[in-house]
């Protein structure tokens, strides 16, 4: 992936960043810089791109789960009796998983 002429500043502000004690963890390796409007990049199990609305034609941050998370989650679902499971169970047992 092509580096952006921006990245050695923006990798300064975030070390900066995370040096004056915000809690945040980056890890370098893993990080880089995307641009959205080119493509789309995954992060903590959402889908991100912008993408533009059909009726206006303006840009909008286009937020959806990943596959790998929809995956996960008809997997939890997969083989339960839904219809003899209170909802409240259902929701439950899904969001802590």
């Amino acid at each position: 992936m092509e580096s952006h002429p921006q990245s050695p500043h923006l990798l300064h502000f975030l070390r900066h960043l995370i040096d004056s004690g915000i809690p945040i963890l980056l890890d370098e390796a893993k990080t880089q810089l995307v641009d959205a409007t080119q493509g789309s990049f995954k992060f903590r199990g959402f889908t991100i791109q912008m993408s533009r609305r059909a009726s206006t034609g303006k840009p909008y941050p286009n937020v959806r789960p990943a596959d790998k998370s929809l995956k996960k989650t008809k997997a939890r679902l997969t083989g339960r009796n839904l219809t003899a499971t209170p909802l409240s169970d259902i929701l439950g047992s899904v969001t802590a998983a």
